[in-house]
């Protein structure tokens, strides 16, 4: 049975497209798992988390990206250029 949140959550979704969009761009994709509150995963799910972890490694935390340059994106990342800079930060200050 779905909780309150989840009710409301897809109610918003289907009324107003924007925040469907920045919902699901804010909400972390976290894998997931077939018990309940324990993170249990699949060797699938294992990977793409570890995969996640290893992108966000040097990085500030979503809330404060905002601190962020271009040259410290581009200490993780050598090979990134402005563009590729502004398609990863581009949910920073809608």
């Amino acid at each position: 049975m779905p909780s309150e949140w989840d009710e409301r959550d897809a109610k918003l979704r289907a009324e107003n497209p924007l925040y469907a969009e920045l919902a699901d761009a804010l909400t972390p994709n976290y894998p997931a798992s077939f018990f309940g509150d324990r993170f249990v995963p699949t060797d699938r799910g294992y990977h793409k988390e570890m995969d996640r972890i290893e992108e966000t490694l040097g990085r500030y935390t979503p809330g404060f990206r905002h601190y962020e340059c271009y040259e410290s994106y581009r200490l993780r990342h050598p090979n990134a250029t402005a563009w590729t800079y502004h398609e990863d930060s581009k949910f920073l200050f809608l």
